[in-house]
């Protein structure tokens, strides 16, 4: 298959980003996610939902220093409904965005962990900076 239709992508695969179409991959590419589900692009632009839960510290005593509240990632199975389709989102809209890299450009941004950070530190490395959506 030719890069040009790769590129182009189709209803039901994402456009694959090549190294020097990075322009007309975006655009392509924000049509995608819009047409699939307009909550994925509310996703890179904003991040994945992160609900966190406070566990309460502990007072000090004789035997134990004083043990800070701290915040802990909150386990999926006690998010409210709404949370999880927002995670859901933001797990397709991850799915999409790592489908759409070849493996060439995805070995520059496998380390990072959300559909936005693979997002912005494509706009980082194409553009020069953070460019805006």
């Amino acid at each position: 298959m030719s890069n040009q239709l790769l590129s182009m992508g189709s209803q039901s695969k994402p456009p694959v980003l090549m190294a020097d179409e990075y322009q007309q991959w975006k655009k392509r590419m924000i049509q995608f996610l819009n047409h699939k589900n307009r909550d994925c692009m509310e996703s890179i632009i904003n991040g994945p939902v992160n609900p966190m839960i406070k566990v309460d510290g502990q007072a000090a005593t004789d035997t134990s220093p004083e043990i800070p509240d701290k915040y802990v990632p909150k386990p999926y199975q006690y998010f409210t409904e709404k949370r999880k389709e927002q995670y859901k989102t933001d797990e397709e809209a991850l799915i999409y965005l790592t489908m759409a890299i070849p493996n060439d450009i995805y070995n520059r941004v496998d380390s990072r962990n959300s559909a936005k950070e693979i997002w912005d530190e494509l706009s980082r490395q194409f553009e020069g900076s953070e460019a805006s959506i």
